[in-house]
C-alpha cells in the first residue's frame, strides 16, 4: 500500500462519461493508474459492483463528482429522480464518501450550474455548500491542474492504490 491514496471518478455515463474518459488520462498520466478509480476501467467482470465500489471510495483520498446540467434532475427507468434513489451508483458513491470524512469535490461539467439542496438526501445537500470547480468540453486540454494540487491537499496517511479494489 502507498504512502499516498487515490482519486474516485464519480460521473453518470449518459451525462459526464465523455469528460471522465478524458479526466482518467490526465489523472492517470500524472498519479499512475493504480491510484485512479474509473467504474468501467477499474471493475474486473464478474465481480461484485458495488462490494468493489465501496471499498474503492473507502480507500481514496478524494472523490471528484462530475456534474451536468441535468445531475439533479436526471430519472431513472422507474420515473422517480435517481438522487432520491438510495440504492443509486452515485448516491451511494457520494454518501459513502461523506460518511467517511472524504473530500467530495463537484466538477461542474459543460456549463452546469452550482447544486443547490434539492434533495432530501445527502448528496445534493452536500455538493451545495462544496467549493466546485468548472469543465467545459469544448476546451482542448483540461486544466486538471486545480484538481491534482486539490488532491494532494487532501491526501491522508496510509491511503491506497486501487488495484486492490477488487480482490
Amino acid at each position: 500500500m502507498d504512502a499516498e491514496g487515490g482519486i474516485f471518478l464519480s460521473y453518470r455515463r449518459e451525462e459526464t462519461g465523455h469528460v471522465a474518459g478524458r479526466l482518467a488520462d490526465r489523472l492517470i498520466e500524472r498519479f499512475g493508474e493504480r491510484r485512479v478509480f474509473v467504474d468501467v476501467d477499474s471493475i474486473p467482470p464478474g465481480v461484485d459492483f458495488v462490494a468493489v465500489i465501496q471499498r474503492a471510495v473507502r480507500r481514496c483520498d478524494v472523490l471528484l463528482v462530475l456534474i451536468g446540467r441535468q445531475w439533479t434532475s436526471m430519472v431513472g427507468s422507474d420515473g422517480r429522480r435517481r438522487l432520491d434513489d438510495p440504492e443509486d451508483f452515485v448516491v451511494l458513491e457520494v454518501r459513502e464518501a461523506l460518511a467517511r470524512g472524504i473530500p467530495v469535490v463537484p466538477v461542474l461539467v459543460d456549463g452546469a450550474g452550482e447544486v443547490g439542496a434539492t434533495s432530501a438526501l445527502q448528496p445534493a445537500s452536500a455538493m451545495a455548500s462544496r467549493a466546485a470547480t468548472r469543465y467545459e468540453a469544448f476546451i482542448v486540454r483540461f486544466p486538471s491542474s486545480g484538481l491534482i494540487k486539490t488532491r494532494r491537499r487532501a491526501a491522508f496517511p496510509g491511503s491506497c492504490r486501487f488495484d486492490e479494489a477488487s480482490t
